[in-house]
């Protein structure tokens, strides 16, 4: 089971940038490159931890009040560009 600190850790690991942004500014277009660039660079597999990890920190930071005026999980959406590959 994981933490929300194991999740901005994968985050962290896969874009370093964001921690210097306002939540409000990692939109659909920035998650997206993100994950894309992950699964090209590294991996399936590691493009769908850091989705996970970026709809995890999130959740709960809608859930607890952290985050407020969000129209949606910046992930919502992401089709894979590399469907076949992942069965």
């Amino acid at each position: 089971k994981y933490t929300v600190s194991d999740y901005v850790n994968v985050i962290h690991d896969h874009c370093p940038d964001w921690m210097e942004l306002h939540v409000l500014e990692i939109d659909r277009a920035r998650a997206w490159m993100a994950l894309d660039r992950v699964e090209r660079t590294v991996s399936v597999s590691r493009r769908k931890r850091l989705r996970t990890a970026i709809d995890a920190v999130y959740n709960w930071g809608v859930l607890s009040g952290r985050i407020k005026g969000l129209q949606g999980l910046p992930t919502e959406g992401f089709k894979s560009l590399h469907k076949e590959e992942e069965k």
